[in-house]
């Protein structure tokens, strides 16, 4: 509703019936989260539930990722408590995520769709997040999206995305020399895996 009267209030700005440009009303996705509960809640849809699932997941990632943000700030230019506390609160809805989308690979394993986008929100949230840790988690859920889901649209991208994992982890290893090759060779073969699946138009735009 708010939309549609910005809308028609923008048209009017443009038509020089109103002085100044209205705002824009902000994106509030958040204000679903109530009405998906209660669609999880009430389970009379069973043909609902994997979507309500991923979706719930996809935002307590959303708000994992604004407090992470707000938590590295906090490190740069506020206190350690509030820093400590921002990070408490990323692990809470981080958690959260992953719960709702373990639920719903776990439901409904046959699910197409929703099942490797949950792989794919949770690798790159935690390959953004950073560390070897993240990285490594990062990569069993990309390496899952690979072995299951060769048909969804980020196919490719999780190959390129464990192709970064190796090489960071490979450039992070200094003492074993042996690993650090081998890890190394597994990123150029995630490399040569993502580019034997481009299309001609793709390989002509890299």
């Amino acid at each position: 509703r708010n939309t549609r009267r910005w809308q028609a209030e923008l048209q009017r700005f443009f038509l020089k019936l109103v002085p100044v440009q209205p705002n824009q009303p902000p994106n509030l996705p958040s204000a679903s989260v109530p009405l998906y509960r209660d669609v999880l809640r009430i389970g009379s849809n069973p043909s609902l539930l994997p979507y309500t699932l991923y979706k719930l997941g996809t935002h307590h990632v959303e708000r994992a990722t604004e407090l992470r943000s707000d938590k590295e700030y906090e490190g740069l230019y506020g206190s350690k408590v509030e820093k400590n506390r921002l990070a408490a609160l990323e692990r809470v809805h981080a958690d959260s995520a992953k719960g709702y989308f373990s639920r719903m690979m776990a439901e409904y394993p046959a699910d197409t769709t929703n099942v490797p986008a949950a792989l794919s929100v949770l690798g790159n949230y935690y390959l953004v997040a950073g560390g070897q840790s993240n990285r490594d988690t990062a990569a069993v859920y990309m390496s899952a999206l690979v072995r299951d889901h060769w048909y969804y649209s980020q196919y490719r991208h999780a190959l390129r995305v464990l192709a970064e994992i190796s090489w960071w982890n490979g450039k992070g290893e200094v003492r074993d020399p042996v690993k650090r090759n081998r890890l190394y060779s597994d990123a150029l073969a995630y490399l040569a895996w993502a580019a034997r699946e481009l299309d001609a138009t793709e390989a002509d735009q890299i």
